[in-house]
């Protein structure tokens, strides 16, 4: 009874911390190529991952440069891509991650569907969305 106990309590107080934001998710994946996201004040610009292109790697903030070249700000659009784990976490690397809602069992595809599109078009309204959906 006490173990239960305990991971009952611990298990709430996530719970609770998630509902009132102060939890946020951190998801792995694993990718098997990437090209590059190149943006201007103009818009944004899919540059196949090519040995033309390759020079674009050490810009990378993923790769420990600045994100930046020449005037652009430059980022990975990455394929073939699988989630492969989650965590739910007090700082993620990325900051904008949230949880749109947690399973119950109870919910829908559709309603789940609506909350994904709400987050995406607060993401967009705030610039957060930089790489067009679909590319």
């Amino acid at each position: 009874m006490g173990v239960y106990k305990t991971i009952g309590e611990k298990a709430d107080k996530v719970i609770r911390d998630i509902q009132d934001g102060e939890k946020l998710v951190s998801m792995e994946c694993l990718f098997d190529r990437f090209d590059y996201a190149v943006q201007d004040a103009e818009g944004v610009k899919i540059v196949p991952h090519a040995m033309k292109s390759a020079f674009l790697t050490q810009h990378l903030r993923a790769y420990a440069g600045d994100g930046k070249c020449n005037g652009y700000r430059v980022g990975r659009v990455l394929r073939n891509l699988v989630f492969c784990g989650c965590a739910i976490v007090d700082n993620p690397a990325n900051s904008h991650s949230e949880i749109i809602t947690m399973g119950t069992g109870t919910g829908s595809s559709l309603e789940f569907q609506k909350a994904l599109r709400e987050v995406i078009a607060r993401h967009e309204a705030e610039g957060l969305a930089e790489v067009p959906h679909g590319e």
